[in-house]
């Protein structure tokens, strides 16, 4: 299981509308199996594995958004998923 939080501060004087884009992986292998645990309200494409989010970010604020996922696969695979 990996779960991430993506921070977006708003050092601008005036307000910001911004686009935000994270992935959760998207398995070839039918044995391989990932489970969305998190998207905080975000779009997702089923396809590419993207998840985008519309903010409106107020000057000075902070804004947080979590995307978390399970990865499932037997236990003779040597699959590695990787971390940033």
């Amino acid at each position: 299981s990996y779960m991430y939080e993506v921070a977006i501060r708003n050092n601008r004087s005036t307000t910001i509308d911004i686009k935000v884009y994270d992935q959760i992986p998207v398995s070839q292998d039918s044995d391989i199996t990932v489970t969305i645990d998190e998207l905080s309200s975000g779009e997702y494409l089923e396809e590419t594995g993207e998840v985008s989010w519309g903010l409106r970010i107020n000057p000075g604020d902070v804004t947080g958004k979590e995307i978390g996922y399970t990865v499932k696969f037997p236990k003779n695979s040597n699959v590695v998923v990787q971390r940033f």
